[in-house]
């Protein structure tokens, strides 16, 4: 079945959750600037066991560790011969474990900001974007991934040299962002501004992810507000970005506590939902018992 064709014929998408955050838990070094991007290549099994264990949680869509194997980031550790091939392996091992799924699971080519999803004022000139996003997408189309999963974006110049690069692949893309508490994105442009903008490149879905529940909760209530579409969200669990072992977790974040949010993100008829940083394959089990048809119906009404 085509991604499109079982995107409207279910009710709800389950997204799988972090694999940063797993790697690190599970004993990968996580470290900045690679973060997970030699997971593949070091660590294969461990890589395989995390997407196995989101599949058997209920995940739909198992995203590629392709967060960041660009060559723009191996190459601030000077190996970026190894960034093809990390992507390469990391597609092959998803395909393995979509193979041998028993039901449809689909796989999402990762994409993500070339420099650091929180500072927009980094993000590279167009000509740069254009040449390193390119090759990644071309890389990654050539693969056979389902679709494109574009993430935690923070600005509009960026996503749409990622949505126009993607369309011309003719794969479909969901596009995630990341924003404030200002319910605009990171670079501080208006989020009913950048959708208008967008349109044009048909993204499949519209996401916002990398930000807190309760304010997941918020950017959905407003996306709904401002777009017809298909929404969704994937916030962050027990875990944040930090600068030294890559990764910190907060304790007073749990899947319970997660879960209660999600319950008023139903209230906006999200398409897909699912985890990101610090949330794990029992974040993904409970939200998988939640969307069962008859437990989402007594919740919406």
């Amino acid at each position: 079945m085509k991604f499109e064709e079982f995107l409207k014929e279910k009710e709800i998408l389950l997204l799988d959750g972090a694999i940063g955050t797993e790697l690190q838990k599970r004993g990968f070094n996580t470290a900045l600037p690679l973060w997970s991007g030699e997971a593949s290549l070091l660590a294969p099994k461990l890589l395989e066991e995390i997407h196995r264990d989101y599949v058997k949680a209920g995940a739909d869509i198992i995203s590629t560790n392709t967060f960041r194997t660009t060559r723009w980031t191996f190459k601030k550790v000077k190996k970026e011969k190894l960034a093809e091939k990390a992507t390469i392996s990391a597609i092959k091992i998803a395909k393995k474990v979509k193979k041998s799924s028993e039901r449809e699971v689909f796989v999402a080519g990762d994409l993500a900001p070339l420099e650091d999803c929180y500072r927009p004022d980094l993000v590279p000139e167009n000509k740069i974007l254009e040449r390193e996003h390119k090759r990644q997408i071309e890389l990654l189309a050539s693969l056979g991934v389902d679709l494109f999963l574009i993430e935690t974006i923070n600005c509009q110049r960026e996503a749409k040299v990622l949505l126009r690069l993607t369309k011309e692949t003719k794969k479909p893309t969901l596009i995630s962002f990341c924003i404030n508490k200002n319910l605009e994105l990171l670079s501080g442009e208006k989020l009913e501004n950048v959708i208008e903008e967008i349109k044009k490149y048909s993204p499949l879905v519209i996401l916002l992810n990398c930000i807190s529940p309760s304010l997941a909760s918020k950017g959905l209530k407003k996306l709904r507000e401002i777009y017809s579409g298909f929404i969704g969200a994937y916030a962050q669990g027990e875990g944040a970005p930090e600068e030294g072992s890559g990764w910190k977790f907060n304790k007073s974040m749990n899947s319970v506590l997660y879960l209660k949010e999600v319950k008023k993100w139903l209230k906006y008829s999200p398409k897909i939902i699912g985890g990101c940083c610090g949330t794990t394959p029992e974040y993904i089990r409970l939200m998988s018992d939640l969307i069962s048809p008859k437990v989402t119906k007594s919740l919406t009404g």
